[in-house]
């Protein structure tokens, strides 16, 4: 259950194998089922799963670059979203897809999609 008028982000927890293919970037979204129907493309999140993307390509295509983790996993946020005043049955749904169909893909470990409260920064 999520605490209500919360913010929290969603990340993608996988690995990816050394001889892995066609997994460049793909789109994330995310939406309250009870609310919307689909979400918007313009709306959807660019993803790139290979953490030396230049951060700069990253900023110009208003996407999200993988980091690694102290396990050994990657992680990417795809998502932030408020819970606002809720009822406790409300579900999110968070979309994962690759809109290329014409490259094949291969090699991508899933672990997890974790909802995290975000951490509000303090300054001093």
């Amino acid at each position: 259950m999520l605490s209500p008028h919360s913010t929290y982000e969603t990340y993608f927890v996988f690995k990816i194998y050394e001889d892995a293919c066609g997994l460049d970037s793909a789109k994330t979204s995310i939406r309250f089922v009870n609310e919307r129907e689909e979400v918007p493309d313009d709306e959807a999140r660019t993803i790139y799963f290979d953490p030396r993307t230049s951060a700069h390509n990253i900023e110009q295509r208003n996407g999200e670059l993988s980091r690694w983790r102290k396990d050994e996993w990657m992680e990417i946020k795809i998502a932030e979203f408020e819970t606002g005043a809720r009822d406790d049955d409300d579900e999110v749904e968070t979309q994962f897809m690759s809109t290329d169909t014409n490259v094949l893909k291969a090699g991508l470990i899933i672990q997890d999609f974790e909802l995290r409260p975000k951490q509000s920064m303090t300054v001093v």
